[in-house]
This record gives C-alpha cells, structure tokens and sequence, in this order.
C-alpha cells in the first residue's frame, strides 16, 4: 500500500493498517519535532487472538514499583484472553534488550511499555543505540513506576497499569476503533562515565539531583499512604525548597558551564537546571515559557536567585511575570544542543548519571518516537 500525502499509513503484522483516519488527517505539530496524530486501526483487531491487526509485544519490568506491590502474574488472567499480545517480563538492561529482540523476530508493532521512567529510558537505548528493530515500533508506556513522569505524558490512560493495558487490548480487539499517536523528541545525553550514550526525556542537575537523591530516601522510609508516588516527590523535593529558603537545607550551590547551539558558555552556580522534551512534568507542571522552535526545553533557576516566592507560580505554569527574568536568577530557553561543563551528579528519567572526569555533558535531541494513546 502507498501512503497518499496527508494520510500517513503504516503496515502491519498480518496486513492490517494504521493510519490517519479519513477526515481527521491533519497533524498538530509542535516545536521540536513533537506533534499528535489521529490514527484508526483497520483491517481487524486482535480479540481473542483471532484477528490481524497491530501485533503487540508486553514488557513487564517486576522491579518496578508498582509491579513490585502487585506481582508480575496480576496481569495473565487479561494477557490470556489477547493471546496473539506476547509478555515478557525482564529486569536487567540485557534482559530487556533480549526481550525486545524477541519481538522485533516475532514482528511485533507496538511496544506496550510496563515499567516507571527508567524502564521506558532502557527501551529507548535497545530502539536508538542497538537499532534492534529495523523500523521504530509504536511505543505504549504503561504506568508501573513510582513518579511515572513519561506516562503522564504520553502514556496509555487508564489510572494503573493494568486498567492501561486492559484499555490498549481493548482498542486492540476492536479492529476500527481509532486512537492518538503522540510523537516526542528523545533526550541523547553523551559524556557518562561509562562512555556509552543514554536517551530519555527529563534530565536534571545541581539541586535537583541532590535533592532527587534525598526524595528516594525518605520515600523508601516513609509509611505515609501516597508518600512513595509522585505525591511523595512533590512533598519532599518542596520540603527541601523550604529549607534552602530558610537556610536551612542541604541543597549547595553547583558551577555549571552551559553552552547553547555552538554559542559562547556562560557560567554559574545553580540551584536547578532541568532539560526535558515532554510536555509537562509531574502533577501537570510546565517549568519552561521559551517559544524557540527546538526540542530541548531548557529551564534553569541560578543558586543567587531573587523573589524566589513570587516566582515559583509562574515558573511552575511557565508563565512569566514580573520577577521571572534572567537578571533575577530564572532563565528558559529552546536549543537544539545543550553542553554542561560540571563535576556534579545528574539525572536522566530517574538513573544516574555521573560525567567523566573533565568531560563535558553533550545533550541533543536527533531521534523522535511514537507513542499510541487509545
């Protein structure tokens, strides 16, 4: 089959077909190679095991989370009723990496993703670095972590990972149902200390890491109900807040050199520098307000910083005020590049990651993936 323009169309396992539903061709498309398409799924499904729609392979991570609390077998009375939809549960980054070789041979189209943020940054290493497929497969993020940032993004909705799963089968079994592919551009960070590349979508720095390295410790520690989801981030990492301000916590300064697409560095000592390519954060937070047509969303808040309490609603929003300026400590801004010169500690998606020694931290963001959102 030839896609005509305007009706981007792939081809399946078994023949089926997805793409743009007809009258509803148009792609919304945003800065940076992120967009949203309307897709319809044609030519039947998958119910019952007995149709030949969109072959999808299940990756269950059981360190995760939630998989921990629930039990990697909560999902078979549900996987047994799709039988064409394969599982594999996998743990260690060779282990998932096996798994997804497995389903690019079995011809699998949809990658159904049950893991938290650093499963879905393992995934992404095997797609982009080892090339196990030959052609990028739909991704479908399934909640199973603990902040789960990925999937509030781009994730399948549902609440749980297993009421996502159940609504992607569903979708699958129905043969015309139509669903949304949500694209995002890939984080590649170059400059770890193991000297191999990473990709994800939220990177983070200076107080951040320090105080995401606290977060997990009093998340682990806490018997509060909630505290070990993204609520317990939030209390934690605001607690932490409250101290620098009173001066009373352990957040220090950080010198970074950063440089933008090639430009001269500039450098300083931050209390928060996040990169990311999604397009909100946990609990909805939006930290960047740059309208430059470029994939990395840089947000950065100097560790000298000044009407810190006027600006944290607008920064959280990304909707600048009066105090939200460059000269006041708060800076965003849009890049295709971004290069740190630092000694600290960073995040990617919820792994460390540690710079080599007098190695700077290059980020770019070359590759887009796919995400089907029934």
């Amino acid at each position: 089959m030839v896609a005509r323009r305007g009706h981007r169309a792939r081809r399946l396992a078994g023949g089926a077909v997805v793409r743009a539903a007809p009258g509803r061709a148009r792609r919304r498309g945003g800065p940076g190679g992120r967009g949203r398409e309307r897709f319809a799924q044609q030519g039947g499904g998958v119910s019952g095991g007995t149709g030949d729609g969109p072959r999808i392979g299940v990756l269950t991570n059981p360190r995760s989370r939630h998989n921990r609390l629930a039990g990697v077998h909560a999902l078979e009375p549900l996987l047994a009723r799709y039988p064409r939809a394969l599982h594999r549960v996998a743990a260690s980054r060779d282990d998932i990496w096996a798994a997804l070789a497995a389903f690019a041979a079995l011809g699998v189209d949809v990658v159904a993703i049950n893991g938290g943020d650093g499963t879905v940054h393992t995934v992404l290493d095997g797609l982009l670095d080892r090339e196990i497929f030959d052609e990028l497969p739909l991704l479908a993020v399934l909640p199973g972590g603990r902040t789960n940032m990925t999937a509030n993004d781009v994730g399948v909705r549902g609440g749980s990972s297993r009421r996502a799963l159940e609504r992607l089968l569903a979708w699958n079994g129905s043969g015309d149902a139509s669903a949304d592919v949500t694209s995002r551009p890939v984080i590649r960070v170059e400059g770890d200390s193991d000297g191999r590349p990473r990709h994800g979508f939220f990177f983070g720095t200076a107080g951040l890491y320090q105080a995401t390295v606290n977060c997990w410790a009093f998340r682990e520690a806490s018997r509060i109900p909630g505290m070990k989801t993204g609520l317990g981030t939030a209390v934690s990492i605001g607690r932490q807040l409250v101290g620098h301000l009173l001066r009373r916590g352990p957040i220090a300064p950080t010198p970074i050199g950063v440089q933008f697409d090639g430009e001269a560095r500039t450098d300083g000592e931050y209390l928060m520098l996040i990169v990311t390519t999604l397009d909100r954060m946990a609990l909805g937070l939006r930290p960047f307000w740059d309208d430059r047509p470029a994939p990395l969303r840089f947000t950065a808040v100097a560790f000298a910083h000044r009407h810190f309490l006027r600006a944290v609603p607008a920064l959280l929003r990304g909707k600048p005020n009066g105090v939200l300026k460059p000269e006041h400590g708060y800076s965003s801004r849009n890049a295709h590049s971004v290069v740190l010169e630092l000694a600290s500690g960073c995040m990617l998606d919820g792994e460390i990651v540690q710079p080599r020694p007098h190695t700077p931290i290059h980020l770019t963001a070359k590759h887009t993936v796919r995400f089907l959102r029934p």
